[in-house]
């Protein structure tokens, strides 16, 4: 069942995760079908392979469920346009959708969807068996950041570099400018276990934002970047889209706040 008060308070970022493989009756994808609107439907046709497709209608139905939470609005009447980085917004007009911010993610098993009011949030999420490149560090990180993985053994580097990938790319989807921002002029460090700390050469400041990072179920991790306009807080729930919700069982690994 959806839970009956989903009101977003000053600050808090709600987390919701769409595990993609329990997610396969057809009937329900039957249902995620009829919420895209044209353009979707066929974007969906133009993916070849049958993995790729169940991921674009899983992402597009949690969205749309998602946000039908917070406004009045039916998930297929919900309506997007891209930024000029490619970032989408809600484009929508009037009452609660004004203040209405979300982001999206996917790894090969998990959908996420962050949302927040009033505020910029970015999120993303890898799983952990995944195979970093071996070779070019410095075409992701920053000097600190790839002298800190260069110390670590090599069963060790490839976590740390999914780590410190997921925070720099939550981080580059809330500033909502994609790649234009250069990788070398920000990083992270872990100065304790539970502790991040956001190092900006760009002019933005650390306090300007809240990050944290958890993972969910044994391989997934997920960060998520959030303006810090007043006191953070972050939810997460576990979705199925047109079926149900309830909490997500996550470990925060670390954060900001």
């Amino acid at each position: 069942m959806y839970p009956s008060d989903l009101g977003l308070h000053p600050g808090e970022v709600q987390l919701w995760l769409s595990p993609l493989p329990i997610i396969h009756d057809a009937k329900l994808l039957e249902g995620y079908a009829a919420l895209l609107s044209k353009d979707e439907t066929s974007r969906l046709h133009r993916f070849h392979f049958p993995r790729d497709k169940h991921r674009y209608l899983v992402t597009r139905a949690l969205i749309r469920t998602v946000l039908s939470f917070y406004a009045d609005v039916s998930p297929s009447d919900w309506q997007f346009a891209a930024n000029y980085y490619g970032r989408p917004s809600i484009s929508n007009k009037g009452g609660a959708v004004q203040d209405l911010h979300f982001n999206i993610s996917h790894s090969s098993e998990l959908v996420v969807c962050a949302v927040r009011k009033s505020g910029s949030i970015g999120v993303d999420t890898e799983n952990l068996d995944r195979n970093i490149p071996s070779e070019g560090l410095n075409r992701y990180f920053s000097d600190f950041e790839q002298a800190a993985l260069r110390a670590l053994p090599p069963n060790r580097r490839n976590h740390q570099f999914l780590e410190l990938w997921t925070l720099k790319e939550s981080y580059i989807k809330a500033r909502e400018m994609g790649l234009s921002l250069p990788l070398s002029e920000f990083g992270f460090e872990f100065p304790s276990e539970n502790e991040i700390a956001a190092i900006f050469r760009n002019g933005d400041r650390a306090d300007r934002w809240a990050f944290w990072q958890l993972r969910f179920g044994r391989r997934d991790l997920v960060a998520i970047c959030s303006e810090q306009n007043c006191a953070p807080s972050l939810t997460a729930r576990v979705l199925i889209p047109l079926q149900g919700t309830h909490p997500a069982d996550i470990h925060l690994l670390r954060s900001t706040a």
